[in-house]
């Protein structure tokens, strides 16, 4: 599952470095070669399990949006 909300990226002692070392919205702790979602919408680093939380959400919200009419091109 991916998005373009969401970038995947390997834990390492850098980037706890710059951030910390928990998950933004349960708190569970991040170790060293986990794979992490920074969310660049909230500017936070989640978990796999808040991650497909999240972004099922997200794909949902997309789901429900009614469309625009699109029938003029330039609105």
């Amino acid at each position: 599952m991916s998005s373009v909300n969401f970038v995947a990226q390997e834990a390492s002692e850098e980037i706890f470095k710059r951030v910390s070392c928990f998950c933004a919205e349960c708190y569970s702790e991040f170790e060293i070669g986990d794979t992490i979602h920074y969310d660049m919408k909230e500017y936070r680093y989640l978990c796999r399990v808040c991650f497909e939380k999240i972004n099922t959400q997200h794909q949902q919200e997309l789901r429900d949006e009614p469309l625009e009419d699109s029938s003029n091109l330039f609105g």
